[in-house]
């Protein structure tokens, strides 16, 4: 009976991590490439929430700089060309991350961890410009 009940708990186990890996694709979303995380981030704010640390606002200047407006840090980011990865480096730790952009069917897009192949950062909205002053915070 203990041998059912453990083979069951394996195979529930492995079916909701293969569902989870593969998610983003079944769902209908779209990797986006070099031109379009470019376009896509460069010179905006984006309001989000990340799945660890809740509403998350960082502005991506044209010229590299990057500004996490609830951390108040600077860093840097840039598009990785051979990985198809956004790049951000947190100054205040010199600590760098690079994860993939989806664009989901419903308009909004997800950043997702690159090794761990689930989702990381939801973003809601991508606002011309630097709008960090504002208190636009992400609900969620």
């Amino acid at each position: 009976m203990m041998k059912r009940v453990f083979l069951f708990l394996v195979l529930l186990l492995i079916t909701t991590l293969s569902w989870a890996t593969a998610s983003w694709k079944e769902k209908g979303s779209e990797r986006m490439s070099n031109e379009e995380l470019e376009n896509f981030y460069s010179n905006k704010t984006m309001i989000s929430i990340h799945t660890e640390y809740g509403p998350l606002n960082v502005f991506f200047a044209s010229n590299g700089k990057a500004q996490l407006g609830k951390y108040e840090f600077d860093g840097s980011w840039w598009v990785d060309n051979k990985e198809n990865n956004v790049c951000i480096e947190v100054n205040i730790n010199k600590k760098v991350f690079c994860h993939y952009t989806v664009k989901n069917p419903d308009g909004t897009h997800t950043i997702w961890h690159a090794r761990k192949n689930k989702p990381l950062v939801e973003i809601k909205s991508a606002l011309d410009g630097n709008k960090l002053y504002l208190d636009l915070t992400a609900k969620q």
